[in-house]
């Protein structure tokens, strides 16, 4: 998915561990699912990188970079911040 971050580095084969760490993206994401699968997603990080994205929009604009260096910013963070999307990939 587009406006969605999958978690890397879960052992999913571990006899070990009930719910496997992962640390590997420096962000603890809660709660996740005891067995790691490919459609996990990493909602700690989606947050971060819409807010990092309005910054950079609005750091571009309080710089005055062209319209057309600031739009990919713009872009980003609207797409993270569509609360549709966001509760199709995480509360479904």
């Amino acid at each position: 998915e587009p406006t969605s971050y999958r978690w890397r580095g879960r052992n999913d084969s571990t006899p070990y561990e009930l719910n496997p760490k992962t640390l590997t993206s420096g962000l603890d994401d809660f709660p996740r699912a005891s067995h790691p699968t490919s459609v996990e997603r990493h909602l700690d990080l989606r947050c971060w990188m819409a807010l990092a994205s309005q910054a950079m929009a609005m750091i571009g604009k309080a710089i005055e970079l062209p319209p057309e260096r600031i739009a990919p910013y713009q872009a980003t963070h609207a797409a993270l911040s569509d609360m549709v999307m966001l509760d199709q990939l995480h509360w479904n």
